[in-house]
């Protein structure tokens, strides 16, 4: 359970800074640094899809105490 909060408030923690690179990039007049800020919003976004992706792939950690998962 305690895993399961943190991972929510890295997911809200990544959405916040997407939305601040994008917000960036609407106020940014160059625009080489308009692109590098939606890069980096882009970047935001995508990271809990791959932290997830990343997470189904890996085999289940065992409790060897008590033999079943922990994740």
């Amino acid at each position: 359970e305690e895993l399961a909060r943190l991972k929510m408030a890295l997911e809200e923690a990544e959405r916040q800074r997407a939305a601040e690179a994008k917000d960036r990039a609407t106020q940014a007049k160059d625009p080489s640094i308009k692109s590098a800020f939606e890069n980096v919003a882009a970047g935001w976004v995508a990271l809990p899809e791959q932290v997830e992706r990343i997470d189904r792939e890996k085999p289940p950690v065992r409790d060897q105490d008590n033999n079943r998962s922990v994740r």
